[in-house]
């Protein structure tokens, strides 16, 4: 079903047929290139092992959070509309609690590039919505006006947002849906799935993945069966359906499963000739794992965190100590900060109040903190005895202490 917009252009430009992923590409055939079809972002995410784990990995440490309400001086709000906040917060529907819920959006962003969450508030007489659900954007739509640049007001420049499933069509308001996006790059509307970007490196573990496999099942590379059949005037053509015959012979009852041959037997007269395929030249293993290591850089993540082979006990910690800091903390701050406009953090705690994703409880993160804190403690000890032993003044050491700390005492 085509969704109703006021600028048809603008639409098609947008999200080309009546859908953002129901694709009407095509691929290349033999005599070029073989890519697989990004416009269909699900069907990669259930079918490249990488891809799922790489953004696995990534979902989870951003689940990882502990959202903290506090005001506009960074004081922790705690009251009882804040106890109202993380009972939301921390089961934000009868099906998901907070783990999973944040797993399960930025799993729809990293796959589909687009993200809806929809605020059930059916009373405008309570402070926060009965729930929040995630809607995967295989279903949800935005209806853009076709006017952007002059506007300064988000339902100027998109309508409402469609849930469109078989048959069943149900409309939101731009207020009941929050819309997290991969930003496409000509299109500030509307996000891009990150995979259409990948289009080499998924194809190419596609491609290597389904080369292994045919040699490993279909005997591809073992060798040849071919007619040995003459007569009088040479080698006698083997009929087509003896030639049908043999090949399902051989690929139905020969091979190393249990309920298989391990030798073809046949009335015909075959001669087989043994080859074999060098794999090792056509470096499959190799490419997957470079392919893999671009798939890791675009997500953000760090190569040691998946089973590098250079990756040691120390690198490892000094790696998700760089994903937290590079990838998944700019992200989290980011969300939250949308959050807390969508909740109407403001209106009901007051003014500069907002949500803050914590992850403090993780140990590993503490260690830098930790040592900085251990080393300031030693200056204050160290410009203590100065002080104590007359080589310097008070106020020589209030201004060191200082110069250290960059806090004014």
């Amino acid at each position: 079903m085509a969704l109703l917009t006021t600028n048809s252009w603008l639409f098609g430009a947008l999200f080309g047929k009546s859908s953002f992923y129901k694709s009407q590409s095509i691929q290349l055939g033999m005599k070029g290139p073989v890519y697989i079809d990004t416009e269909k972002p699900y069907d990669l995410y259930h079918s490249i092992p990488q891809l799922r784990t790489i953004i696995g990995k990534k979902k989870s440490m951003f689940a990882n959070v502990v959202p903290i309400l506090k005001d506009k001086n960074g004081n922790v709000i705690n009251n009882a509309r804040s106890d109202e906040f993380y009972k939301l917060i921390y089961s934000p529907n009868v099906t998901q609690g907070l783990n999973a819920f944040l797993e399960n959006q930025l799993e729809q962003l990293d796959v589909y590039g687009n993200q809806f969450t929809y605020k059930n508030k059916p009373s405008t007489l309570t402070s926060f919505p009965v729930a929040l659900w995630n809607i995967s954007p295989r279903y949800m739509q935005p209806v853009v006006t076709g006017k952007v640049f002059e506007q300064v007001d988000i339902n100027e420049i998109i309508k409402n947002y469609k849930y469109i499933e078989d048959s069943s069509v149900k409309t939101y308001g731009t207020n009941e849906i929050m819309y997290v996006k991969h930003t496409d790059l000509d299109n500030p509307i509307v996000g891009c799935s990150p995979l259409k970007y990948l289009k080499h490196p998924l194809s190419n573990i596609e491609g290597a993945y389904k080369f292994r496999n045919t040699i490993i099942n279909e005997k591809g590379a073992l060798g040849i069966l071919s007619n040995n059949s003459k007569d009088s005037m040479g080698g006698v053509p083997m009929k087509t359906g003896e030639k049908e015959r043999i090949e399902k012979q051989h690929r139905t009852s020969y091979g190393n499963n249990d309920d298989q041959m391990k030798m073809l037997i046949t009335e015909a007269s075959l001669t087989w000739t043994p080859m074999s395929y060098p794999t090792k030249d056509l470096l499959l293993f190799e490419e997957v794992e470079a392919d893999t290591s671009i798939l890791i850089d675009h997500f953000g993540m760090n190569i040691n965190l998946f089973g590098s082979k250079g990756a040691t006990f120390e690198n490892v910690k000094e790696s998700i100590k760089q994903v937290y800091s590079d990838t998944i903390q700019p992200y989290a701050d980011s969300y939250f900060q949308q959050l807390t406009s969508f909740l109407n953090i403001e209106l009901i705690f007051g003014k500069g109040a907002f949500i803050e994703p914590s992850y403090e409880h993780i140990k590993i993160l503490q260690e830098d903190k930790n040592e900085s804190a251990d080393l300031f403690k030693m200056h204050v000890e160290s410009i203590t005895q100065l002080v104590i032993n007359g080589i310097i003044s008070i106020d020589q050491g209030k201004k060191l202490l200082t110069d250290i700390s960059g806090i004014k005492l």
